[in-house]
């Protein structure tokens, strides 16, 4: 038997609100096992930003459903120069800046376990970036999560540095996402 088809929903900005417990349970579904070990105070302590992170110049907000059930999420928002982010992007690579003069920064993207494997975030993943209307993309993805970085560079996504400092002793990788083609934004980029 075939999984229901998976509807995809850009979430309109006056219906952030009423999605920021959908956002924390599926958060809490997609990284509770390894390598993230998230459980319900670190869910809880993640969407404590939530009503800050929705008034962020450019927020997006996506939503899957299997039928009308939620089952993965992905938001993020343009960067601004002086914003934290933005400045430790520039401190790990400063080649960044003319990425980040139009950028949208993807924050975070979650799957629940009952959708992983189905394509899911590889289509969140197109999604965003067909509905932002910036020529660039950045994300951050931990060392350890070799899934999720292999899953980007087969999108064509391309690692800027493999050591943005977050605290002394933990980094991330930066990776990139430069639209190919204006006229069709979801256009992958070619590989050679």
């Amino acid at each position: 038997m075939r999984p229901p088809p998976i509807r995809y929903e850009v979430i309109e900005e006056q219906s952030f609100g009423s999605f920021k417990e959908t956002v924390r349970t599926l958060y809490l579904a997609a990284f509770a096992k390894a390598p993230h070990f998230v459980n319900e105070e670190k869910s809880h302590s993640f969407i404590s930003n939530y009503d800050e992170w929705t008034k962020k110049p450019g927020f997006q907000l996506l939503i899957a459903y299997s039928e009308n059930t939620p089952v993965g999420f992905c938001f993020g928002w343009s960067s601004v120069k002086k914003d934290y982010w933005y400045e430790k992007f520039i401190a790990a690579e400063p080649a960044l800046e003319s990425v980040l003069m139009d950028c949208f920064e993807l924050v975070d993207i979650g799957v629940s376990p009952s959708a992983q494997g189905m394509g899911v975030g590889k289509q969140l993943m197109k999604e965003i970036t067909t509905s932002t209307p910036h020529k660039n993309l950045l994300l951050i993805v931990a060392p350890n999560n070799l899934e999720a970085k292999s899953l980007y560079l087969r999108m064509g996504w391309k690692i800027e540095t493999e050591r943005l400092h977050v605290t002394d002793s933990d980094y991330r990788i930066v990776m990139s996402f430069i639209k190919v083609n204006s006229q069709n934004p979801a256009e992958l980029p070619r590989r050679c």
